[in-house]
């Protein structure tokens, strides 16, 4: 068994081999290569005999003048196969990275530069290295005798260094088939776990897709839940908005019935009172007529004496004025019901009472305003200008407006002009008036399109204008408006 290491590169003069007698073998390796770290195994039947060829080759980032330049080195072993391949392989990257590195080459950052014009220099120490290694690494019982039968075909196998085990050079080598060995091809154990990364992986975007269906689904239910709900919210604010408005007008209506209610009560109360005072009148009327009629049927044997013309003045002076005044009471009282009534078609009836009831008296009166010749009333005076007095302190009569008073808000510190959020306040009325106003009215309080009935609101729409109003009846007493911080 003969073993020969030889040396062979890209050089500034070009492709340089140390073993001069086989020298075209050397010729393809110069060449473009994807691996930057490559050696290749294979059985060739040579002039020389059959050998196998373990070449170790560096490419891509050593730098010579020469494009595509290379560093190799090549164990031959002649007539035999060395079956520990992964350890030629250790052998020769460990020489490479202690001897050539330093000897041959430098290392520039990433790429290896040449520092020597030819091999011969340096291949003596170089080849004694590699006999060291190899005789401590490698016995007899690695080597097995190879034939023609054995020659390396086109077939190729790439594999990772870690992956080469006996069993798969010994498959390689009965096949015939060319080993071509680098770290940039996955070993079975990476590729294992890169399986298993691929594996996991792929259950991981399995569950990322999944979870990102189930994350978009609530998003979507969410949002339609939310649209939903500010439907409904805005359906509601309109609602509460529209019975705000509605009891608004029902209590403006109630105080219009209760205004109404109270003048008609105040009509039934005239009618009353003059129907109380029809009859006595009625009946007073008559016994004035029958005290003091003429008796057309005296007895012409017992005549009456002749009443003196100043006793008979006397009488109509003493009963005169008394059926005058009793006269002006009742015309005062149709007045006064005729100030206080209502035009409104409801009460035609009650008017059309008492102007019945006033002709009836009038009737009974007439029958004693003059039973002697006695002056009567004036018939062409309607006494349509009397004149009756309201009380100054009827809710008919007071201008709010007139008044002292004004809206003060407990809980707005001093020299604040806006409410703030989230604050509870108070409204009141206070002044120099403010006991002259009545306690039975109510407060309407705005705040943006929120409405209620209370002198107590917390603040709750940032940038709202809040308006404050205090009702008697239907009738503004006095209001105030003031925003909400934003």
């Amino acid at each position: 068994m003969n073993i020969e290491f030889i040396i062979h590169g890209v050089l500034s003069s070009g492709q340089s081999v140390t073993d001069q007698n086989d020298k075209d073998y050397y010729k393809p390796f110069y060449c473009e290569q994807q691996e930057s770290i490559l050696m290749t195994v294979e059985v060739v039947d040579r002039p020389h005999g059959i050998s196998t060829y373990y070449n170790y080759l560096r490419y891509n980032n050593v730098i010579s003048s020469r494009t595509g330049s290379y560093f190799g080195m090549t164990v031959r072993v002649d007539g035999s196969y060395c079956f520990d391949v992964k350890n030629m392989y250790l052998i020769l990257d460990n020489l490479f990275n202690k001897m050539i590195v330093g000897k041959i080459l430098r290392q520039v950052e990433n790429n290896y530069e040449y520092i020597v014009d030819s091999f011969s220099k340096e291949k003596a120490i170089i080849e004694q290295q590699f006999s060291n290694m190899f005789g401590s690494f490698f016995s007899s019982s690695d080597f097995k005798d190879i034939s023609r039968k054995n020659v390396s075909a086109q077939k190729k196998l790439t594999i990772n260094p870690y992956d080469l085990t006996p069993s798969v050079v010994n498959d390689v080598f009965v096949s015939g088939v060319k080993l071509y060995i680098s770290t940039i091809y996955p070993s079975k154990q990476t590729q294992s776990v890169q399986a298993l990364i691929d594996q996991a992986k792929t259950e991981a975007n399995k569950r990322v897709r999944e979870a990102e269906e189930q994350l978009n689904s609530y998003i979507r239910q969410q949002e339609s839940n939310s649209k939903s709900s500010t439907a409904i919210i805005t359906k509601l604010k309109d609602e509460k908005a529209t019975l705000e408005n509605e009891k608004a007008q029902l209590i403006a209506e109630k105080n219009d019935l209760t205004n109404k209610l109270n003048k008609c009560n105040k009509d039934q109360d005239i009618i009353n009172s003059v129907k109380n005072i029809k009859s006595p009148i009625t009946d007073l009327a008559a016994l004035f007529a029958a005290r003091f009629q003429e008796d057309d049927n005296v007895d012409p044997n017992h005549p009456k004496k002749p009443i003196k013309e100043k006793q008979q003045t006397n009488k109509k002076e003493i009963w005169l004025p008394m059926v005058n005044c009793i006269l002006g009471v009742a015309i005062l009282l149709v007045l006064l019901f005729s100030l206080l009534g209502s035009t409104e078609s409801s009460k035609s009836d009650n008017i059309e009472e008492l102007q019945s009831e006033i002709k009836m008296l009038q009737d009974s009166i007439s029958k004693i305003t003059n039973p002697q010749g006695a002056m009567a009333l004036d018939p062409t005076n309607d006494y349509s200008g009397t004149v009756v007095d309201i009380p100054a302190d009827d809710p008919i009569s007071i201008d709010y407006n007139k008044m002292k008073i004004r809206i003060n808000i407990k809980g707005l510190n001093s020299g604040e002009s806006e409410l703030t959020p989230n604050k509870e306040y108070t409204f009141e009325i206070v002044g120099e008036d403010a006991k002259k106003v009545p306690n039975d009215g109510y407060w309407v309080i705005v705040e943006g399109a929120n409405s209620l009935n209370s002198n107590k609101m917390v603040a709750s729409q940032p940038g709202a204008t809040v308006k404050a109003t205090y009702y008697i009846g239907t009738d503004v007493v006095k209001e105030r408006s003031i925003k909400i911080k934003q």
